[in-house]
């Protein structure tokens, strides 16, 4: 498991899940699926969908110009791999005193 702040993205103007949102609208992720967590937007993508290995990764839009990402790699049970990224990007916004 590991978490990720998207900071170059907001460097370069693409910050936020409005960022994500336009490099999924191009075509370049294979899996998008709108969610949330704690009353933030989230999506879960990947330009490759490897849910099956046991692989996901959730991006949490924090700000209009900031997100985070949480991912889960459980190969031994990849059923649980999005369920888990879930809970650690609900376990970083309690931490940083976000709930909404």
């Amino acid at each position: 498991m590991s978490v990720g702040v998207q900071s170059e993205n907001t460097k370069r103007g693409m910050g936020g899940l409005d960022g994500l949102y336009a490099v999924y609208e191009q075509g370049r992720y294979e899996f998008w699926e709108e969610t949330e967590v704690a009353g933030y937007p989230a999506a879960f993508s990947a330009t490759v969908d490897q849910r099956a290995e046991g692989r996901c990764q959730l991006a949490v839009g924090i700000a209009d110009d900031m997100s985070f990402t949480a991912n889960a790699y459980i190969g031994d049970n990849p059923d649980a791999a999005c369920q888990a990224a879930t809970e650690l990007a609900a376990g970083v916004i309690q931490t940083l005193g976000g709930d909404r």
